[in-house]
């Protein structure tokens, strides 16, 4: 990258491959004897002879390398990397000169053919400027190190930008005209960063990779149609490439037990849940492992998540007080949300109401039953969004009940 004097450097460069293109011309017997670049505002002092005026107005944020350093701190927010400031700088270049022998307009000439036909400011430009003597103050500068090369682009001015240009200039320094863009220049500040220990080695494994793919998740025996899947049940999983000399199945991240996995083969697998897993949203994944570093490291083959409902079941309910006590399987931790519904075991509209944890032991959910009509209900919980699905008994869903007086 360049450093903060790169601006600066860049304004150098520029200058001194415009004086050089104008002797060249002047050599040739093309251009304009004496002409001279310099860098004031325009009109801010008297020519004293022919030249032009190079003149930083603007400059602007680039926006191709807008985004290139956004994660420059790590989450600690010390510096990873040295951020990069990418800018565009905008120039006015105003040719000044004998307006009866046109020298405005020659200058002119020689200063567009030649940044048409050299658009860039090359490493050898910037490093010949930075060894002339005449430019020993941006010699710090590592602009020609940056990885891009600054472009040099022409920039139409309309007659609204003219204006707004020189209402803000001395008055009596308007001239003949073009305006130019240099980008992109990228900036560093002299900071250090946060340094990671060396590689002292390195090594490659190629491994055949069978990517395994998990299609469904449901209750083992397959049922129609099917099965809430609960504690205790034993699960399906269907898929493509399951199979692997070393693999494991993991939910939520975190291995299954390998005696809890049988009958696996390519297209399908049991799992026998653990009993501790919590009710909810539960993702499982079919894991193969490629390789194990003597460090202990492993590269693996995982396969897409496999969702599945782990429903909670309502094992006794009982009324204290105002309160409905429930025991659930399994049991619910202090940070599920839970609700628990009162169906009417006569018909009519249920009851549900948020309930709390009481952690027990054993934990019970308590919901509150004031303002509960009088009469028998059923009762099931929510948790996490899983609902509970009640036995079936002659076509009639079960399950505890509780009378509210």
């Amino acid at each position: 990258m360049s450093n903060v004097v790169s601006v600066a450097a860049t304004t150098a460069t520029l200058q001194s491959t415009l004086q050089n293109a104008l002797d060249r011309a002047a050599m040739l017997g093309l251009g304009v004897p004496n002409a001279s670049v310099v860098t004031t505002r325009p009109s801010s002092v008297t020519p004293t002879g022919p030249g032009v005026h190079l003149y930083l107005y603007r400059l602007e944020p680039n926006a191709a390398w807008a985004n290139s350093d956004l994660a420059f701190r790590d989450s600690s927010g010390r510096l990873a990397e040295i951020p990069t400031a990418a800018v565009t700088l905008h120039y006015l270049l105003t040719f000044f000169g004998d307006e009866d022998e046109l020298e405005p307009q020659r200058l002119l000439g020689i200063v567009v053919a030649h940044l048409h036909s050299e658009p860039y400011l090359t490493k050898q430009m910037v490093t010949d400027t930075l060894q002339d003597i005449n430019f020993q103050y941006v010699n710090g500068s590592d602009l020609a190190g940056q990885p891009e090369l600054v472009r040099l682009t022409p920039v139409p001015l309309s007659l609204d930008d003219l204006s707004r240009i020189w209402t803000s200039l001395p008055s009596g320094g308007f001239g003949v005209s073009v305006a130019y863009q240099a980008a992109p220049v990228l900036l560093q500040p002299e900071v250090m960063t946060s340094q990671s220990l060396p590689v002292r080695s390195r090594g490659a494994t190629v491994v055949p990779v069978r990517q395994p793919v998990v299609t469904s998740v449901e209750a083992f025996p397959p049922a129609v149609p099917p099965e809430p899947i609960t504690v205790g049940t034993t699960v399906l999983v269907r898929g493509r490439n399951l199979s692997s000399s070393a693999m494991r199945v993991e939910i939520d991240g975190s291995p299954v037990a390998a005696a809890a996995v049988t009958d696996v083969a390519d297209t399908s697998l049991q799992v026998a849940l653990p009993g501790a897993l919590p009710a909810g949203a539960r993702a499982l994944q079919v894991v193969h492992v490629l390789a194990t570093s003597a460090a202990g490291t492993e590269q693996l083959a995982s396969s897409n998540v496999g969702p599945f409902l782990l429903r909670p079941s309502t094992i006794s309910a009982n009324r204290v007080g105002t309160t409905v006590r429930a025991e659930v399987s399994p049991e619910v931790g202090a940070g599920q949300r839970v609700d628990v519904t009162l169906d009417p075991a006569g018909g009519g509209a249920a009851v549900t109401r948020r309930a709390t944890v009481d952690v027990g032991p054993p934990a019970r959910v308590v919901g509150d039953l004031t303002g509960v009509p009088a009469g028998t209900y059923r009762v099931r919980v929510r948790v996490d969004g899983a609902d509970e699905v009640p036995a079936l008994a002659g076509g009639v869903f079960t399950g505890p009940t509780v009378t509210v007086p």
